[in-house]
């Protein structure tokens, strides 16, 4: 049986890390764990070259602009994280017909 390859955004926060520590599931999934240094998900480009290499079965986006006081003084960074890029991995998911989960809070602006 081949495992489903999905890609993980915001592995290294509270709920990425959750998701990669649930038991049993290791034998299920390969897990494509990231974070803002490996993937940009605010860059279309980015999202496009890292899906076309890494090819991935499913997305699960846990990525987030969580800072809420900060959020306040950037304003743009925050709609840049928190739309901007699960848009361009919806995209990316839609291109390739491939399911794609967005998780959020309401700690995110």
């Amino acid at each position: 049986m081949n495992k489903l390859k999905i890609l993980l955004t915001g592995a290294n926060g509270q709920l990425g890390m959750s998701l990669t520590h649930l038991p049993g599931i290791s034998d299920q999934i390969t897990w494509i764990p990231t974070d803002y240094q490996d993937l940009d998900i605010t860059r279309r480009q980015s999202v496009d070259t890292f899906f076309r290499l890494n090819k991935p079965d499913c997305i699960i986006n846990c990525a987030a602009y969580t800072a809420v006081d900060q959020a306040e003084q950037e304003p743009e960074q925050a709609m840049s994280i928190n739309a901007l890029g699960p848009e361009n991995l919806a995209l990316a998911a839609k291109s390739l017909d491939i399911p794609f989960i967005h998780i959020s809070t309401d700690y995110v602006f």
